[in-house]
């Protein structure tokens, strides 16, 4: 009995030892585990975000970037801001209900904003004839009793259609803004003439017909978009706009007749190649520093840019056959020119005289006739860059009272006196040595 109870405290102990045993090793593997773990641990180094897909004001975009063990990190890139474009008209105001107007972004073409335009007050008082031909249309005479420095022209007076302003109508008035309604298609002679207060004119499409001086004297206007219906550029109808920068011509224009612009401060106009025509003295006295005459214009007519001090640059196209008197004269400035090749004509008188600052010019071959004071006055041109031969020079310069430095085209290099030659190099006039 005794022996039994001792074996079975034998086995008890045993069983305990194994057990604890048991334990130990779970804790050895626990400890292993953690020095796995230890040895598994990483810190990413990553390279610089690269952006797989550029935001935009509609839309996220995506960057990324990658660690060397191969890890790839992505994140969102925020959308942009719109960016504000120009405010367009979805309903255009009218003196019965107010009109509307968004502001779009340029990018994407969303709405940012939008508002109200106001109802248009139209200005009252103005004066007005009925017009013979059609009992139910007018034309504005005057400003009556309206004393509004924006004048903003009705469509109706009185349930009568305005479809034009009168001769003189606002002559030398002190109005600074003008509204023509699209009712309007004829603006006659001198009806702004003297407006010396005058900044901004907004003339509609329907508008057909400006007549001679109808904006000449208007010494504060610097910007004039001309209407689309026009075809012509009236005589005098800018004349000694002196601030008058810049003028917007649509491409129905074919022609600009005499004075239109004489002593304009034009400087940022560019010309369609609708235009065939200029009259006398269209740019007399302009402030241009650089002109690029129209392609399909054929001379350049008398007293053109006479007096345009700043010129210094004038690019004639090779349509233009006659060069007429006085067209350059007193360009103090002009220093870059050179003549088109189908130029016949250069006989008007000193069409370049006082361009003192012309040292050289090439003159074409096909010339027929020269004026003898062609170059009056331009003392510092020495030479003359002649297309032809000198025996078809002694042709045409008859009369001549000026004789720079004459050298003659040769696409060789002379045997005898190359100095008296020239040829191009990279399209510059060069004389042989």
């Amino acid at each position: 009995m005794k022996r039994n109870i001792f074996y079975t405290i034998i086995l008890v102990l045993v069983c305990a030892l194994m057990l604890s045993s048991c334990g130990s090793g779970d804790d050895n593997s626990k400890n292993a585990d953690n020095d796995t773990n230890k040895t598994e641990s990483h810190t990413h180094e990553w390279s610089e975000w690269e952006v797989i897909k550029s935001a935009t004001c509609g839309e996220k975009g995506q960057k990324t970037r990658t660690c060397e063990c191969g890890k790839k990190d992505t994140e969102d890139i925020d959308t942009l801001p719109h960016t504000e474009g120009e405010w367009i008209v979805d309903k255009a105001a009218t003196d019965k209900a107010e009109g509307k107007r968004s502001l779009k972004c340029s990018v994407c073409g969303k709405t940012i904003k939008s508002e109200s335009i106001p109802e248009i007050k139209h200005s009252v008082g103005l004066t007005y004839k009925v017009v013979e031909d059609d009992p139910s249309t007018i034309k504005i005479t005057g400003m009556g009793t309206c004393t509004d420095k924006t004048v903003i022209i009705p469509e109706t007076i009185d349930g009568l259609k305005v479809i034009g302003i009168g001769v003189s109508a606002f002559a030398s008035k002190p109005i600074e803004k003008v509204i023509i309604p699209e009712t309007v298609t004829v603006i006659h002679q001198k009806a702004f003439q003297g407006c010396s207060a005058l900044k901004t004119i907004e003339i509609p499409d329907s508008v057909t017909r400006i007549d001679q001086y109808a904006f000449s004297r208007c010494k504060a206007l610097e910007e004039v978009t001309l209407s689309k219906g026009l075809k012509y550029v009236e005589i005098y109808m800018f004349q000694d706009c002196t601030n008058l920068k810049k003028v917007n011509f649509p491409d129905t224009i074919t022609s600009i007749r005499r004075y239109a612009f004489e002593n304009c401060s034009l400087s940022e106009t560019q010309f369609p190649n609708t235009i065939t025509l200029l009259g006398e003295g269209v740019f007399r006295g302009c402030s241009f520093s650089s002109v690029t005459l129209p392609e399909n214009i054929t001379s350049i007519p008398g007293n053109c840019f006479y007096g345009c001090k700043n010129l210094e640059k004038i690019v004639i196209p090779n349509t233009v056959s006659v060069i007429g008197g006085n067209a350059f004269n007193s360009c103090v400035k002009l220093s870059d020119v050179t003549l088109p090749e189908n130029l016949k004509f250069l006989n008007g008188i000193q069409s370049f005289a006082g361009c003192t600052a012309l040292t050289q010019i090439v003159i074409p071959a096909g010339i027929t006739s020269i004026s003898g004071d062609t170059f009056n006055g331009c003392y510092d041109l020495k030479t003359i860059y002649y297309m032809g031969t000198k025996q078809e020079w002694s042709a045409v310069k008859d009369g001549i009272t000026y004789h720079p430095f004459m050298v003659y085209y040769s696409s060789e290099k002379p045997a005898e006196k190359p100095q008296n030659y020239w040829h191009f190099v990279d399209e510059i006039p060069t004389k042989w040595s």
